[in-house]
């Protein structure tokens, strides 16, 4: 299982400098690109899950806006035969945060844009979507065929706050553990399946190797997948993957290279460049000069 969180594809409206848009949305596509195939042709993978924030502006934008996110989206991350892909909403694509509401008409052309069923079940793991925004499971019926392996998939993550949303979900579904985005940061919350009162909070960084984790212990597991583009703050950006089976889950991030110490490196050989275009064009005009004095 291959995670993608957060790209958040670039918008028209919300550039610091607006002259700029199109230079940076080309950048940022061009660097998802590179990195997202790079990753997965290392994996190759059997299910693709997105786990929200598809668009930064997908919420605010008008509907021609949209529809043109959505083909740049489709463009970057282009479905392949054989592979599941799994998309869910964020916020930045429906609504959810003050004051940029949930309304019937967002979620409607992010359901169009991206149809399919709510729950998925792909050989014999069922994958169950939790509508945080909406505090909204899948109708019954859907959730009553599901099989014994289950995972939850949420943007915001269910685990660091718990609520009677939250127990309505794991109760319904009991999942053997959970997939989240949304902080941009990778981590694992850990807590017990039945109490659930007491949770381990523990970050995922560069340096560590695969995580495995026991299936069968009574603990429940909701790993948060890290954002993988670039402009969201974060140095530590990348994919999450993972290799499931009934006993045991093995998880690990597969980092990106730094996009902004690349840019500083061609910010540097810019200005290198510059001056020493400076230099040569005051050398020639002192020559010139030094030939042909003004009288």
């Amino acid at each position: 299982m291959y995670q993608v969180a957060d790209p958040q594809l670039i918008g028209l409206h919300n550039e610091v400098v607006p002259q700029l848009t199109s230079i940076a949305i080309w950048d940022s596509d061009r660097y998802l690109s590179k990195t997202f195939w790079q990753a997965y042709r290392f994996i190759d993978p059997d299910v693709v899950i997105f786990l929200g924030d598809l668009l930064d502006e997908g919420s605010t934008a008008d509907d021609k806006e949209f529809n043109l996110y959505v083909d740049r989206f489709y463009n970057i991350f282009e479905n392949q035969e054989n592979v599941l892909n799994i998309w869910i909403a964020g916020d930045n694509d429906i609504g959810g945060e003050y004051p940029d509401y949930v309304t019937y008409h967002k979620i409607q052309r992010f359901t169009k844009a991206f149809s399919q069923p709510d729950v998925i079940t792909y050989r014999d793991v069922t994958c169950v979507k939790a509508n945080t925004f909406q505090y909204k499971l899948p109708i019954m019926p859907e959730l009553a065929n599901i099989t014994n392996f289950n995972i939850v998939l949420s943007h915001v993550p269910l685990l660091s706050s718990l609520s009677s949303f939250v127990d309505k979900v794991l109760d319904a579904t009991h999942p053997k553990f959970l997939f989240a985005a949304h902080t941009h940061n990778s981590m694992v919350i850990t807590t017990r399946q039945k109490s659930r009162h007491n949770r381990a909070i523990t970050p995922i960084n560069p340096d560590d190797d695969i995580h495995v984790y026991n299936l069968n212990t009574g603990d429940l597991f909701e790993i948060i997948v890290p954002t993988c583009s670039y402009r969201m703050g974060t140095f530590n950006i990348g994919y999450g993957f993972a290799v499931v089976d009934k006993a045991s889950l093995q998880y690990t991030v597969l980092w990106s290279p730094s996009r902004f110490f690349q840019l500083k490196i061609y910010g540097i050989f810019c200005i290198v460049f510059i001056l020493c275009g400076l230099y040569k064009c005051t050398k020639r005009t002192k020559a010139y000069t030094t030939i042909h004095p003004t009288v």
